[in-house]
């Protein structure tokens, strides 16, 4: 009898885990977008277009850059060897992503960078920037479910490195519509980030979006990038030598340290030396004029 109980009871608990599965489309994008892969690898190259914040003159001006690359990712690794140009200057930069390392090499650097722990963790969200196949993945395997679901996405949310990631994923389509990330930033504050994904097309048997447009800074500065050529290769190239004294250093944590300037009598100056930032103050009779400082 407690033998007849037992399997009953083992009965109804894979019914119940078979049913959420049936229900959660995060399975069917997974299936779509990332088991077809299998140990392979998908290349391809791409260009963008870049608008990164400087100290430029205006409120929210940016400096622009035409970027080009090619990349090779599967579900656990993501490498890029890749070019920004900016007028006549061009800089490259080297990145190589797995489950346990990360080796980067700065734009315009001959050696590689230091990495923080920080860092590696980002990197499971920031390779969504050209395809989102290593985060579709990891939610996979940490068998989240929807957070919500309404008549067009199934909404999926998990915290990885201090930063809520979301994914939205078609219902009708069965893919990736689009990933936000919400972050801190120390000048700027909360800060939303939105990848969005369109122009899907099939190599074999696996979805990849062509085109992915990225709203940064709450939607004020957008990026695009267009993948030019596509395939699935067993390539897997050493893009950087894995050192043999690598490790990864502890995050450093960042205080906060300002520096307040006396320029006049109605004219203040406040150095945020943590953001590399100045600021203006401009007292009047009846209001206070705050703008970034040269």
């Amino acid at each position: 009898m407690k033998f007849r109980s037992f399997i009953l009871v083992l009965l109804i608990f894979q019914n119940v885990i078979f049913a959420k599965n049936i229900n959660n489309p995060l399975i069917d994008c997974w299936k779509n977008q990332v088991e077809p892969i299998k140990n392979d690898y998908l290349n391809f190259s791409y260009s963008e277009k870049l608008h990164e914040l400087n100290h430029n003159f205006k409120p929210w001006e940016t400096t622009d850059y035409n970027g080009f690359g090619n990349i090779w990712i599967n579900k656990n690794q993501f490498k890029k060897v890749d070019t920004i140009q900016n007028s006549n200057r061009k800089y490259s930069s080297k990145t190589d992503f797995n489950s346990q390392v990360l080796l980067f090499q700065d734009y315009g650097d001959k050696s590689l960078s230091k990495v923080t722990n920080s860092q590696f963790l980002a990197m499971t969200y920031n390779s969504v920037k050209y395809n989102p196949m290593v985060l579709i993945n990891y939610f996979y395997e940490k068998k989240i479910q929807p957070d919500s679901i309404n008549k067009e996405f199934a909404l999926y949310k998990i915290t990885i490195n201090q930063s809520i990631v979301r994914l939205y994923i078609s219902k009708k389509e069965k893919t990736l519509s689009q990933v936000s990330i919400l972050n801190d930033d120390a000048l700027f504050g909360d800060v939303l980030t939105t990848f969005k994904y369109s122009n899907y097309v099939k190599i074999n048997q696996l979805k990849i979006p062509k085109n992915i447009s990225i709203e940064k800074y709450n939607g004020k500065i957008i990026d695009e990038v267009e993948i030019l050529t596509s395939q699935i290769t067993s390539e897997n190239p050493i893009v950087l030598e894995y050192p043999k004294d690598y490790k990864m250093t502890d995050n450093e944590s960042i205080k906060s340290s300002i520096e307040h300037i006396k320029y006049s009598d109605h004219i203040q100056l406040l150095e945020l030396k943590h953001t590399d930032d100045r600021v203006l103050l401009v007292e009047f009779a009846d209001f206070l004029l705050i703008a970034e400082a040269p």
